[in-house]
C-alpha cells in the first residue's frame, strides 16, 4: 500500500544525478578527495541534501520544496546559513527546475566556497 504522505515527497530533492555532479564540483573546486552527503527530508513539503566537503565543519545546502522552487546555501555547522544563491544577481527570481539549480549550486561554490566551506 502507497501512503499518500510518500506519495508528496517522492521524486523531491536533488536527484543521484545532481548530487554526483555537485559532488564533483565541490572535490574540483576544494581541492579534496570526499565529500560526505547527508539527506533530510522536513516532512511532506521539503527533501533537502548537505554536502560536507573532506576537512570542514561548514557545508553546501541545497533543497526542493514541494511547490518546486529550489534554495540553495552555504550552512555552518550547525546548518544556519551563510551565503545563498540569491546573493547572485542572476538568481534573484525563484529557481524551478533542476538544471538551472545544479548551475546555481556551481556558482555558489564558485563565489562563496572557498569563504565559506572551512
Amino acid at each position: 500500500m502507497i501512503k499518500l504522505s510518500n506519495l508528496l515527497t517522492e521524486g523531491l530533492g536533488p536527484s543521484s544525478s545532481m548530487i554526483s555532479k555537485i559532488e564533483d564540483f565541490l572535490k574540483k573546486e576544494l581541492k579534496v578527495s570526499n565529500v560526505k552527503g547527508k539527506k533530510y527530508s522536513q516532512g511532506r513539503a521539503r527533501v533537502g541534501y548537505t554536502f560536507y566537503p573532506e576537512g570542514t565543519k561548514n557545508g553546501l545546502y541545497i533543497d526542493q520544496a514541494y511547490d518546486n522552487i529550489w534554495e540553495i546555501y552555504t550552512v555552518n555547522a550547525n546548518g544556519f546559513p551563510i551565503s545563498n544563491h540569491w546573493q547572485i544577481k542572476k538568481y534573484e527570481d525563484d529557481i524551478e527546475d533542476e538544471a538551472t539549480a545544479l548551475q546555481a549550486a556551481f556558482d555558489v561554490i564558485k563565489k562563496f566556497g572557498k569563504k565559506d566551506l572551512v
